[in-house]
């Protein structure tokens, strides 16, 4: 079940890839990617996940030697920095947190999506694990996928209680 998703250098003339940190660094059983950037909110796991994975030109501050790549011989270009997924786990978790990286709760209105396209590999959402209350005590219940002759439904599993989900339960 795990992954394997390190942070790379790319070069931004031939693509040439440098891996960052070691060979655990880079390794996960669940990913936690941002729900936020800056004022923008994201509404579905798709936008989630592709900021997650996004690579972003490295500032002016970093000092890059240059391409590893012989036949390239770029120079003293700003490389871009971001994530790749080398390795697809057979199940993806997915941990969506409500507090922003400055620490501060955000309510989020993330829309679950049927499918997630990573990087070329296409996973199946099946269920959602909810969490109501504080970081500190709260309440959890799950929103399970039940496809019959082809038709999916879900169904919110809350204790005792089996019922198909409504809309807001699937946010």
């Amino acid at each position: 079940l795990q992954g394997r998703c390190p942070h790379v250098l790319s070069c931004p003339l031939c693509g040439w890839r440098e891996t960052l940190g070691g060979e655990d660094d880079a390794m996960f059983t669940t990913l936690h990617p941002p729900t936020c950037r800056d004022a923008e909110m994201y509404t579905s796991i798709q936008a989630c996940m592709d900021a997650y994975l996004r690579s972003e030109v490295v500032d002016d501050g970093y000092v890059w030697e240059g391409c590893s790549n012989a036949a390239c011989g770029q120079r003293r270009r700003r490389p871009t920095l971001g994530r790749h997924m080398e390795v697809f786990p057979e199940l993806l978790c997915v941990k969506l947190n409500r507090w922003g990286p400055d620490g501060v709760y955000r309510r989020h209105n993330i829309s679950p999506t049927d499918r997630l396209l990573l990087q070329g590999s296409v996973y199946t959402l099946q269920s959602i694990i909810v969490h109501r209350g504080r970081a500190n005590s709260g309440h959890y219940w799950a929103v399970v996928r039940h496809v019959v002759q082809g038709e999916s439904r879900w169904y919110v599993n809350n204790d005792i209680i089996r019922q198909e989900a409504t809309r807001d339960e699937l946010t």
